[in-house]
This record gives structure tokens, sequence and C-alpha cells, in this order.
């Protein structure tokens, strides 16, 4: 569209702060001499005053009742915008606004096509740009001037207010003209907090008013909660008793209107912790103590009672009693579960007899035990857990052992058994054997105090001595006079007259004999040797010298004698012998081998645990060692010792608790070690080290238990310690409804739930992006997305689709498109309902009149090249036409578009 040049002027008349004017008659002085000044003449900002110009587009004017679309609003004079989110004004505030106050703006907007773009204000802390969208005003009447009035929080303490068409708008000019601004009599700003969000059931919590604009009464609801409603300022014990998420809302009304904050999932009450326990049996004299065992899924468990205080889980008990097992979850909600423990160590009733006492005559006796129900052994004297009934015969004291079966406990009881009447002890000797020179024996019996007769051969109770000439078994009986008791012994008298028969035999001499034993073989006789250093040595005889020696044998009966000799020699030299080890002992070298050698010979070690050990030996101790070789051909000896040392002192480790937990926020946590062995290695292990797994502190991003290992590189030596890491990772479930078809020019409102903050996109056509319910309002089919986050930082993400239906007679372009490939406004083409459009044709021209594009179809777009090259940044001008199916009307656009990459 190509326009003449006009002239404007804006003036502001100064205001009470709480109001103010622009864009009003007085400021419409056309002291230019035109009827339209354009943004590109220096004139316009000169004009404004307050009110100052900005954009990139070119074509926004100050126009007079004279050109596009008749008279303004109250005078001649008003503003014309065109290019969609390009061209814009600030009007700058006598002061400041305040964020989270409530103000109103009032003005007048008129279309001047059937296309033209809505008006949109925005709030900026400094000139020259845009702000925050605080409205968006619905499409503008053609040839209609339009008043709208709105009230806002302000979302800043923005000083300056702006306006603009919407960007992605459709694509003529929209006027607007009577701007006034005040503040509004401002109902508060509900907002609460809350004592404590994380409970247990049957907790009660209080709330406290932070909101804001001086509220004068208070409307609180709270669901799932004892009192469910309040009209208290700061409520208190608002009480939970079920487990769930609960909502709290709180209405703050004053003089000037009411509003309200509804926290939903604010409140989280978590449920008490399920919680079992059990023992494992009772306390008997076999079963000293019992294990405690609590089960409670994710949770901690201490055991109280008796002796326990807080013990962990599981705990051991040596005393009957009631203990109580505790779950504490992680939101520290508690369950308790108890457990009885009893005791059995009543000891068995057992008594001890026996059949009598020992005597002459009777001389066993029965030993008995009575305990009803249970074992018993006998012991004392021979017996040795002899089974119930003993039989004995020496005297003593037996005791009797009962054992009860169901709880081990033993009792004992003892009987002492006597002796009446001790049988005599009697021995007998004979003066020698007969012989030829020696024809009678004399017989002796010894029994003190006691009278004795001898029996045999020719003896009937011979008188004590008693004399004997022939060979022969003779007995001695021993009468005891007080007790009648009485004992016998034997002995046999024999007769020998036949000379000796005498053989000698010695072995020779060295280091494993090293004496020679000379033996004379001569029955019956006595025999003695002579030779070297022996003179009637007693047979056998040992010697340590080498030689020849003379075995004697005499027939004590008859005093014959016989000789015989052997020759004795000797060979007693040491073998040689040395000792090594593989070397000494350490953590990593747990064991060292001995090795003596010594050619020839059996070795054997001692020293330590070693006892005779074979030669290798392996230790795993340090000490002494000795090592000693035995010649095999003269059994002589040698030794040689090698000393052992071990260092196995493990390195010290200090692992402290972890100080993080793992959340959504914090995915990292550090874990820290250390050892006052100078040199150590440090390895961590554990479900998730990221890393540090070589060093002293490690990073690792999840929970699980983690082990650090240190090694002392100088004897290999390690020590061990876990930490345990907390993962508190639990997302929100996210979900955005609202999504529908709507009217181009309409809204609708979206919701958000499942977080603590919402972030939108994209932003274009939203109320806002940071609320729970945004209002959008977009030009375009749209899919708005939202991400939800948690108050531990997790998020979730959800999206909705707001369809936007044009209707037949919407036939409109954009007013800037974007080809850079990302998908979103690349290429420009027409908005219509294809349904209803035929006779398409489009052309887009660049600032010298040259067409760049041209197209029939409307699903063609033009893509920002000319003859396969990407143009640059400018704004081009196009025009297009097409026809109604439904009436045959021809519909014609023509506008400018800016293109940006």
């Amino acid at each position: 569209m190509m326009k003449n040049v006009y002239l404007f002027f804006i003036l502001l008349i100064p205001v009470p702060s709480f109001s103010q004017v622009f864009l009003n008659p007085s400021f419409e002085i056309n002291t230019a001499g035109s009827d339209q000044i354009n943004l590109t003449n220096p004139a316009f900002n000169g004009m404004m005053s307050n009110t100052v110009a900005f954009g990139s587009y070119g074509d926004m004017d100050i126009i007079t009742s004279t050109t596009w679309c008749a008279s303004g609003h109250l005078s001649a004079w008003y503003v014309a915008l065109t290019g969609s989110g390009t061209d814009a004004f600030s009007m700058q505030l006598s002061a400041p606004l305040v964020a989270g106050n409530s103000y109103t703006i009032s003005f007048w907007d008129r279309g001047c096509w059937s296309y033209s773009p809505p008006v949109e204000i925005g709030l900026s802390t400094v000139n020259n740009a845009f702000g925050t969208s605080i409205y968006v005003a619905p499409l503008p009447t053609q040839g209609s001037w339009v008043q709208r009035t709105f009230t806002f929080v302000a979302p800043n303490n923005g000083q300056f207010v702006t306006v603009q068409l919407t960007a992605g708008g459709l694509g003529d000019w929209t006027h607007v003209d009577d701007f006034s601004f005040v503040t509004a009599a401002a109902p508060p700003v509900a907002n609460f907090t809350a004592s404590n969000t994380n409970i247990c059931p049957n907790t009660c919590i209080n709330f406290t008013d932070a909101s804001t604009g001086t509220p004068t009464s208070w409307s609180w609801t709270f669901q799932g909660a004892t009192p469910a409603t309040s009209t208290s300022q700061n409520p208190t014990n608002i009480c939970y008793s079920t487990p769930g998420t609960y909502s709290v809302s709180l209405t703050a009304t004053n003089a000037n209107g009411s509003n309200t904050m509804n926290q939903t999932t604010y409140i989280t009450v978590n449920p008490f912790p399920t919680v079992t326990a059990t023992s494992s049996g009772t306390i008997t004299c076999t079963n000293t103590s019992v294990t405690l065992t609590g089960t409670s899924a994710g949770n901690t468990m201490v055991w109280n009672g008796g002796s326990l205080v807080n013990a962990p889980n599981p705990a051991t008990v040596t005393a009957a009693g009631t203990y109580t097992c505790t779950a504490t979850s992680p939101a520290g909600c508690t369950a308790t579960q108890t457990v009885t423990v009893t005791s059995n160590t009543t000891p068995p009733v057992v008594t001890a007899a026996s059949s009598g006492n020992l005597t002459c005559t009777t001389t066993s006796v029965t030993l008995t035990g009575t305990s009803a129900g249970n074992t018993m052994v006998w012991n004392g004297g021979s017996l040795v857990n002899a089974v119930n009934p003993a039989t004995v015969s020496a005297a003593g004291t037996y005791t009797c052992t009962a054992t009860d079966a169901t709880n081990g406990c033993t009792a004992t009881a003892t009987v002492t058994v006597t002796m009446t009447g001790t049988l005599p002890t009697v021995t007998t000797a004979a003066s020698g054997t007969i012989t030829c020179t020696n024809p009678s024996v004399t017989l002796t019996g010894t029994s003190a105090g006691n009278t004795m007769v001898w029996n045999g051969g020719s003896l009937v109770n011979a008188a004590n001595p008693a004399t004997v000439t022939a060979a022969g078994t003779y007995t001695c009986t021993a009468t005891d006079p007080s007790t009648g008791c009485q004992n016998t012994s034997t002995v046999t008298v024999t007769s020998n007259t036949t000379p000796p028969v005498v053989t000698a035999a010695g072995n020779n001499i060295n280091c494993i004999t090293p004496t020679a034993t000379l033996t004379g073989t001569s029955a019956g006789n006595t025999m003695v040797w002579n030779g070297g250093t022996l003179v009637n040595a007693a047979n056998p005889a040992t010697v340590s010298a080498a030689g020849t020696y003379t075995c004697t044998a005499t027939n004590p009966a008859n005093g014959c004698t016989s000789t015989a000799t052997v020759v004795v020699t000797s060979n007693t030299t040491p073998p040689t012998v040395t000792a090594s080890s593989s070397g000494n002992i350490s953590c990593t070298n747990p064991s060292a081998t001995l090795t003596g050698v010594s050619a020839g010979s059996t070795m054997a070690w001692n020293g330590g645990s070693l006892v005779n050990a074979p030669n290798p030996a392996t230790v795993t101790a340090a000490g002494t060692y000795t090592v000693t070789a035995v010649d095999n051909t003269n059994g002589c000896t040698n030794t040689a010792t090698i000393t052992i040392t071990a260092n196995t002192t493990p390195p010290t480790l200090t692992v402290p608790p972890a100080t993080d937990t793992i959340t959504c926020a914090n995915s990292d946590v550090a874990l820290t070690s250390s050892s006052t062995t100078p040199g150590v290695t440090y390895s961590w292990t554990g479900p998730s080290v990221i890393s540090g797994s070589t060093t002293a502190n490690a990073i690792v991003n999840a929970g699980g238990t983690y082990t650090c290992t240190v090694t002392n590189p100088a004897n290999g030596c390690t020590t061990t310690q876990t930490v345990s890491v907390v993962s508190n990772v639990n997302p929100p479930v996210a979900t955005a409804s609202g999504g529908t078809t709507i009217n181009y020019g309409s809204s609708v409102s979206l919701t958000a739930t499942g977080g603590g903050t919402y972030a939108w996109s994209p932003s274009s056509g939203l109320s806002c992006t940071t609320c729970a319910s945004p209002v959008a309002s977009p030009t375009v089919t749209t899919q708005y997305c939202v991400t939800a986050t948690d108050a531990i930082g997790c998020t979730d993400s959800a999206c909705t689709i707001v369809e936007v239906d044009i209707t037949c007679g919407t036939f409109g372009y954009p007013n800037a498109f974007s080809p850079n490939g990302d998908g979103l406004n690349d290429v420009f083409r027409a908005r219509i309902n294809p349904g209803c459009i035929t006779d398409y044709h489009l052309v887009v021209y660049d600032r010298w009149g040259e067409m760049v594009f041209e197209s029939f179809d409307y699903r063609e777009g033009w893509d920002g090249t000319f003859k396969g090259e990407a143009l640059d940044n400018a704004v081009f001008v196009y025009y297009a036409t097409a026809k109604l199916s439904t009436t045959g009307e021809k519909l014609e656009r023509k506008g400018n578009v800016s293109l940006i990459r």
C-alpha cells in the first residue's frame, strides 16, 4: 500500500499521579502544515511530547480526519498503526507503577479494514521497548470507534505504557485515540503460608495470611481437614487425619473486591508406615539370646524395651520382656509393633540313691537317679556320662546330672558309696630256685596285721614262712582277724640244673644311636658284660665307644656259666645345612616359604606353629624358624635358623555420612574420606560413581550404599567403610487441559495441574506464561505445552492444542515471517478457509517495485528467496485477490510484510 505523508501532534496534559490522559484533542495541533507525520519523519517524536514512537516498520502515522477511514474519535487527529508486532509507541507516565497494584486503562480503537489486527497494550521499565503484555483487545470494528477499558495488576515497576498491533495477526491499518490511565481501587491479592505442608496423619498445623492490599475479611477452605473452613485471618489447629494430598483456598476481601488463591496439592499427609515385629524364639538354658526382627519396607527401624534404647534392627536380647519396634518413614511418620519374649530357665528336680554300700561279700552296687521326664547320666570314679541306672564296684562320691529336654537346663544330685571290710593286701615271694647247689627254697608272705598260711605241693595250711624242696605253685592266704575278709597271692618255684646257652648281639654307634646296646640272651640265666670300660656290667649293657665286648651267662640254679662276644663300630659325622626364605610377611604376601638345603639329608622345620614340618615349609606369622637336617646314612643332625618379619597393619580410614540427598534439583552428591596413613590409594564402588572413583572424594548421582577402600602400598593392607546415599526423586505428573477449537479472535482458558510452579510455551497469544490458568488468544492453531515443577525441583510436561477456525469471510496474511529453518513461521502464506476460496492470486514486490514472488495456489507460500537466492531482512509489499465460492464475492488484500532472519 502506498500512502502520502501526513503530520500530527500528541500533547500530554499534566494530571495528578492517580490519573493521566494521552492523545486527547489538545495535542492535535497541525503546526507542521501537513495532514500526516510518518514514523520516518523526525517531526513525529518531536510533536508527541511524552509519547515516543519506536519500531522497525516505518509506517506508523499521526493522521488527520481527511485521510484513511474518516474522522478521529473526538477531533480531527488520531494515530494509525500498521505492520503487526513491529510499529509501536510508548506513553511515559508521570510516576512508575507499583508491581502488584491494580490500575485501569481506557482507549478507543477502530478498524480501517475487515482484517485490521487487534491492539496489544504493554508495560515497560524502559522507553523504546514493548515490555510485558498486559492486555490484548478484541478485533477492532471496521469503520466504528469502540472504547476498550480494562483493569490489570502491574507485573513490574514500569513507567511506560506501550501500544502495538499483535504479532502474527492480520495485516492492515488499526486506529487508536484518547488514552486515559487511572489508579484503580484495588482489591487485595490473596496469599498465605502454612507452618508445615508435609505432615503425618493426626497432625494439626497453622496458616498465616500473607495477602497484600489490606484485606478486611478472609474465607478459608481446607480440603480434607478439621475444621474444613475458617474466617479467621490466621487459622490455627487445622488438623489432618487421612493420608493424601489436599488443596487450600483463601479468599481475601476488602471494600474494593475479593481475590482468591487456591493452592492445589498444597498439603501432603504422609501415611503411617506398616511394621511387623517377630522374635526368633524363647530364652532357655541352651538358647540364651533371642533375635528381634522388624519388617517395614523402605523405612528405618529401632528397638526399645528392657536394656534396648533405639537399638538398630535386628536386635538381640537376653532377658524376657516386652519390646517395641518403631518404624520411621522418610517423611518422618512413625508406627510401632510390640513383641513379647518369654524365658524358660527352670532347672529340673533330681534325686540320687544307691542300692547299698560295698562289703567283702557285696562287690557292686546300683546307682539310681530320679527326674521325671528328663535324661540322666552318672559321673564319678570310673563312670563317664554313664546311663542311669549305673553299677559301681568301688567306693566314692558319684554325681547324677539331669537335663530338661524342653529348655536344656540341668541339675545334679550326689550319692556316696562306702566300703565295709576292706580286702587285705597280700604279697608273696620265694627265696630262689631249686638247683643242685640250692636244694630248698623259702616262701615268704607279707600282709600287715593279718594271719597267713601256705598251701600247695606238700604244704597244707603251713605256717608262714614255709620251706619247699620241689618245684610248683604255692598259695598264701591272708585273713583279717577283725572282719574275716581274705585275700590270696601265689608264687611259683622252679627247678633248673641245666647249663646255660648264651648268645651276644649289639648295634653299631652313629648319631641316631649314639650308644650301642649289648644284649646277651640266655633263657633264665644271669648275664654280665666285660670289655672296654665294662666290668661285670648288668645285661643288657650300654657302651659309647667302639670295641670288642664279652657277655658271661650264669645259670642261677647250678652256677654254670657260658660266654659270647660282639664287635661295635662308630660313625658320627654331622651333615651341612643352610636355610633361606621367599620373603617377609605382608597383606599382599600373607605367607613365606622356608627352604632348607642339605645334600643327602632329610629336613624338618620347627618354630612358631611349625612342629617337624616338611621342607620346604610355609609360615604365616613372624618369628625365628629352625631347620634340622638328618643325614640319611648315619642319622647325624645339624641346624640352621632364619628370622621372618611381618607388616600387616591396616591403614586408617574415616568416611563421614553423606550430607546431601539425591533430588531432581540436586542430582549429584559428594562423598568424602580421609586416612592418616601416608601414601594410601583410594577406591570408591557403588551404584553410580560418576567421578573421583580413585580419589579420597567421589561424586555420585544415585541412591544406595557406597564402599570406600584404602590400600597401603607399603604392605598391601586395606581398610573399607560404607556410606549410604538417600535418593528422593518422585517427579510430578503434569496435565494440560482447555485445548479446543475457537473462532479467530476468540480466547480460551487453559489449565495446568501437577506442580507448584508452571512455565508455558510458546508465549504467543498467552495472557501469562507462569500461571496455572492462562488465557490463550492465538491467531493460528497452536500447541501449548506446560512444564510443571514441584517443591524439590522435579519436572513433568504436558501439552494441549488450541485450534483456530478461520471463517469463510476471513482472508489475511501475517505482517512478518522468519525463514530460518526452525519450523516456525518459515513461509509467508495466506490464512484462509480453503473450502471457501477460488481464483486465488498472490504477488509480492520489493521496495523498488520488482516482483519477487507470485502464486496461484493458496497452499504455496513464499520462502523469502528470489531467483534461488535468499533475500536480506527488508519490508515487502503484497497484493492478493480471491473469490468466495459461496457468494462469488471478490476479496482483495494488500499490505506490508517484514522478512526477518
